[in-house]
């Protein structure tokens, strides 16, 4: 059975609502911000900011390599985006 998860995300960052949208595209700057703590790291980051296209993240912790997945749905800029967020954690 395949449940369909919904997370609306709501952050006040003090940046240009363009900046911070455009992280959330950009291979280098989801490498920086894609971390969940202490010796976590982020092994890629690649992106096709398209709608139809595909990011795929591989972050890194004490237990090796976590890939993370998706494809974009929406992209409105700087308003919204839209994505699918796959990982082996997440089924």
């Amino acid at each position: 059975m395949t449940t369909d998860l919904v997370l609306k995300l709501t952050q006040q960052v003090d940046a240009a609502p363009e900046r911070v949208f455009d992280a959330w595209l950009d291979p280098k700057m989801i490498s920086r911000f894609m971390l969940t703590g202490a010796g976590t790291g982020v092994a890629k980051a690649e992106t096709d900011p398209r709608v139809g296209g595909r990011y795929d993240i591989v972050m890194t912790n004490d237990m090796g390599e976590v890939p993370h997945w998706g494809e974009y749905r929406e992209i409105d800029r700087p308003d919204r985006l839209v994505f699918t967020w796959n990982s082996p954690h997440a089924v």
